[in-house]
């Protein structure tokens, strides 16, 4: 995952690299197949701003990151501002049987999101 699509097409070529030293020692013939490849699409800036002071204001600890998934906001940030408020996963399980969030991170997302329409909208 990353917001730079150089660093997508480097890590796909060190990758067949790879493929290639792992053929050439094992003597197994390995296929890769590309499924879905997308460009990374940035989160708006001002609602990154916007999002982080709302975390701030609440005293929640936050870090940014960057979503390599397919979520709305990669279709919709080709048209119109967005960016997501992520909240963890229990052993950081995502997108699978065993993902759960505590009602309380959800919480703090919620109070998160609030907060930040609010600024958005103008109101403190």
């Amino acid at each position: 995952r990353s917001p730079r699509r150089e660093v997508l097409v480097d890590a796909d070529r060190a990758l067949r690299r790879l493929l290639t030293k792992v053929e050439a020692r094992t003597g197994q013939k390995l296929r890769r197949r590309e499924i879905l490849i997308e460009d990374p699409v940035p989160f708006d800036g001002g609602l990154l701003d916007a999002i982080r002071a709302a975390a701030d204001d609440l005293g929640y600890t936050r870090r940014d990151m960057h979503s390599g998934a397919g979520h709305d906001a990669q279709i919709l940030g080709r048209h119109v501002p967005s960016a997501m408020i992520f909240v963890p996963s229990v052993n950081g399980r995502s997108h699978c049987p065993e993902e759960h969030t505590s009602a309380e991170d959800i919480e703090r997302g919620v109070n998160v999101l609030y907060g930040t329409l609010r600024a958005l909208v103008g109101i403190q």
